[in-house]
């Protein structure tokens, strides 16, 4: 901010003295009075602008403390999916048979039965997911920025007295306010996070959770985890339902409707996250790979080619700077990879108990069959969670912890 006030100021001066070479004091001061209102309105915009963030911050961390996300409005939900159930079923129905439009196209049936698990997601997860990793990722951009704000009000400060340097360091004090409060909403992020997964029977430290959501798939993970949370809540419902409204056989075979589709979400869930992997954050990767190999051949030959001793040193500390990079990338690909397996192994699981769900939900002729189901897949559910949790390592050193969260910021911004 210092330097580009000063540079506009030279730039005024010059086409004010191209434009006349003997400009009067009243001119010359009525010209400074314009110039000084205009930076004037250009620092006071930066601080309403941090002013509103401000209010912004203390909003989200008041929402998120108030926020009690085991609860969950679990009947507006079923009777959300409930609406689905025949349209589903007729799908699934044909998808077994090989017969859905146009043919005997299996593919077809498949893509059809998405189309309305996508619909449903939404009901089921409507203002349930906190984008834990990307929420994260923009508060330490925020940071960042602030940080950034703070020096040029300190470089500033040496230009000015009185009044004026109380103002700047009075906007300093407020910006380090907003800094603090970012940090402390990132704390909040984490711990919430940490006791969702606890309460999921999944323990991790706060430098696990740290990883976590570091990572580009970060919020994908976070996405299955409340997956399982609002299934299990509306499961219970849906049992305690089913107990109540025993006599009618219609009535409870359409609540085990709406259990069936709860299972294809968490399969729709998981395939979503295979294909991502492989179409997205691999191909990017790898891509990123190829770059630093290049880079790395063009500084070879520089350095070679290069006769001052301080231009080697710079070529070289590239080549170590990418040749790091490389690494971590491998690192990277590799964990994805791992996640990527034992999701196709959970999922293979998923499936299966899909079968059974369908087998069941088409020829249990009473409550109490439905029930027994029912209490015996949450326990599968249960597995299925742990199948697709990955082992997450602590970073080894911080150096390796700011290139992977460099990558996690290209790979989530390209």
């Amino acid at each position: 901010m210092n330097k580009f006030r000063s540079s506009l100021l030279g730039l005024l001066i010059i086409l004010s003295s191209n434009i006349s070479g003997q400009s009067s004091d009243q001119e010359t001061s009525s010209w400074w009075d314009t110039t000084k209102k205009f930076l004037d309105d250009s620092q006071k915009n930066i601080t309403d602008r941090v002013g509103k963030l401000n209010k912004s911050l203390d909003e989200e961390i008041e929402d998120l403390l108030n926020n009690d996300a085991n609860e969950v409005d679990t009947i507006n939900k079923i009777d959300g999916i409930r609406a689905y159930v025949e349209k589903y079923t007729d799908l699934k129905e044909k998808d077994i048979l090989n017969d859905c439009r146009n043919g005997f196209s299996k593919g077809n049936c498949r893509i059809q039965i998405d189309k309305v698990l996508e619909d449903i997601e939404s009901i089921v997860f409507d203002g349930e997911i906190i984008g834990y990793s990307e929420k994260i990722r923009q508060l330490q951009e925020r940071i960042s920025n602030l940080e950034v704000q703070k020096v040029n009000l300190n470089e500033k400060k040496y230009s000015v007295t009185g009044e004026e340097e109380k103002n700047l360091e009075n906007e300093i004090i407020d910006i380090d306010i907003k800094i603090s409060k970012s940090y402390e909403y990132i704390k909040l992020l984490e711990e919430d996070l940490q006791l969702k997964m606890k309460d999921l029977g999944i323990r991790l430290s706060i430098d696990q959770i740290r990883v976590m959501t570091t990572r580009v798939d970060g919020d994908d993970l976070a996405k299955s985890i409340a997956i399982f949370d609002v299934t299990k809540q509306i499961s219970n419902t849906l049992g305690q339902l089913v107990q109540d409204n025993s006599f009618s056989s219609n009535t409870t075979t359409k609540y085990y409707g709406v259990y069936l589709i709860l299972s294809e979400i968490l399969g729709f869930a998981q395939r979503e996250y295979i294909t991502k992997i492989d179409d997205e954050y691999l191909k990017k990767l790898e891509s990123y790979k190829e770059s630093g190999y290049r880079s790395i051949e063009y500084a070879n030959v520089q350095m070679n080619q290069a006769t001052m001793e301080s231009s080697k040193r710079i070529f070289k500390n590239n080549i170590e700077a990418e040749k790091l990079t490389i690494v971590v990338i491998d690192q990277y690909k590799d964990i994805l990879l791992k996640q990527k397996a034992q999701l196709e192994n959970a999922l293979i699981t998923t499936d299966e108990q899909i079968a059974v769900a369908y087998s069941t939900y088409k020829t249990a002729s009473n409550s109490s069959a439905l029930m027994s189901l029912m209490i015996d897949t949450q326990s599968t559910f249960d597995q299925i969670l742990k199948m697709q949790m990955p082992k997450i390592v602590p970073f080894k050193n911080i150096e390796i912890q700011n290139e992977f969260k460099n990558l996690s910021d290209r790979l989530s911004l390209d």
